[in-house]
């Protein structure tokens, strides 16, 4: 382990590493691919997962400086985000051993108990420690759903960059319906809410592109066809070294040793036609499916489903509403945080 993690000195003062990538887009879309990819890329650590912002604005902590109470909570869920990819994690696993933790998070502590600090600078001052003990010179993380915030991002981290992952979406919801519970949750799933948040993610592609944001667009298909091509185009957008050699891990497939099933006819016709012209405009086809009677009978089971689960997610867990309320205020409104 680093003797950084451990220093009570912010190392975001003395250390330059630039701004960080960020890669979003929406479950089941190859994001974690993308994630396995950069790790590969000798300078740059990733994280796989990190919903920080979604935790500061569940507690009031998403403007001005953090209160100790704020602190103490983001400081445990980092904590335990670092403990969860020592035990579950298949790359970027921080390298430190889990006895470790405490220490590390006991430092930063020490740092900022006193001190003025947001919860971007103090995921700043997180990330590059992890960085450095990896020994890495940039940073980044895989949150899809940041994509909702890239105005806010941008503010905080000024100069970040954003690599957006794209896949057909009735190939992204079949996924996501059908995959395994060590991956995802099915019951997240609704060809409606999914619609729609791949429509407006797909709008937010567009206005990068066309305001001359600096962003990267992947595209599945492409990622699973050549990792290490992808591994060479993002290498090259962040001006990093390629990885002289890809190791390509068994691809998260949903269907892993089970038979594929596709969406009804119903499904795919909702899909294709809440989304309209965006598919073509992001170089997917219309398939022309129509919706069946029985096929309707499907769709108010997935409802049911749906609706139970995210009242669940609600109650459980404070952040759960911020999530939902992002995606209707983006859905509503067409703009982002």
């Amino acid at each position: 382990m680093h003797p950084l993690l451990l220093s009570s000195r912010s190392i975001r003062e003395s250390v330059s590493m630039g701004p960080p990538v960020i890669v979003v887009g929406l479950p089941r879309s190859g994001t974690s691919f993308v994630s396995d990819i950069l790790s590969q890329i000798p300078e740059l650590y990733v994280f796989d997962d990190l919903y920080l912002y979604r935790e500061a604005k569940a507690i009031g902590a998403d403007n001005g400086y953090l209160n100790a109470s704020q602190l103490d909570k983001l400081l445990f869920f980092l904590g335990w985000q670092i403990r969860a990819r020592i035990r579950h994690g298949t790359f970027s696993i921080p390298d430190m051993k889990m006895e470790d933790v405490d220490q590390v998070m006991a430092a930063l502590y020490e740092l900022y108990k006193e001190a003025d600090v947001t919860w971007f600078q103090l995921l700043e001052e997180w990330m590059m420690r992890l960085a450095i003990n990896q020994g890495a010179s940039h940073w980044g993380y895989k949150a899809p759903q940041d994509f909702l915030h890239t105005a806010m991002l941008s503010r905080v981290f000024p100069g970040v960059k954003f690599i957006f992952v794209q896949r057909d979406p009735r190939d992204m919801m079949r996924s996501l319906k059908y995959v395994h519970s060590k991956d995802g949750n099915p019951k997240q799933y609704h060809p409606v809410a999914y619609s729609l948040y791949w429509k407006s993610c797909a709008a937010k592609i567009r206005d990068f592109q066309s305001q001359g944001y600096d962003s990267l667009v992947l595209k599945f298909d492409d990622l699973v066809k050549s990792p290490s091509d992808s591994a060479a185009e993002v290498a090259r957008y962040l001006g990093l070294s390629v990885p002289t050699k890809m190791l390509v891990k068994e691809k998260n497939s949903s269907f892993k040793n089970k038979k594929e099933q596709n969406l009804t006819s119903t499904e795919t016709w909702i899909i294709e036609k809440i989304i309209g012209s965006d598919l073509q405009l992001c170089g997917f086809q219309a398939s022309g499916s129509k919706p069946s009677f029985f096929g309707i009978f499907e769709v108010i089971r997935v409802s049911v489903v749906f609706i139970i689960y995210q009242a669940g997610r609600v109650v459980k867990k404070r952040s759960a509403l911020v999530s939902i309320k992002s995606f209707i205020y983006s859905i509503f409104t067409g703009k982002n945080t």
